[in-house]
């Protein structure tokens, strides 16, 4: 993290989650899964806008936990920050 106090901010949006690496499935129907626990971590965020959807189902479905089903990024071309490196959106 930065010194806030020399005026050095930054922003690092950082997401607790399990990945399940494997069912596991018995006969009679039963599932357990095997789980890594990891961390992602995501340096100098900017503009940053979460959408959760959870879709149309005009109250007849559950709320269930969030799931990450895919992330994409493109570089950006004319970068204001983190000049050292590439950035992305």
């Amino acid at each position: 993290m930065g010194e806030i106090e020399q005026g050095d901010w930054r922003s690092d949006l950082i997401f607790d989650i399990d990945y399940i690496v494997e069912w596991v499935c018995e006969t009679n129907g039963r599932c357990q899964f095997r789980v890594a626990p990891a961390t992602l971590i995501f340096h100098h965020v900017t503009d940053l806008h979460i959408a959760i959807d959870w879709g149309k189902g005009r109250f007849q479905t559950a709320i269930h936990e969030i799931s990450i089903a895919q992330m994409t990024r493109s570089q950006i071309e004319n970068q204001k920050i983190c000049l050292d490196r590439p950035y992305y959106d």
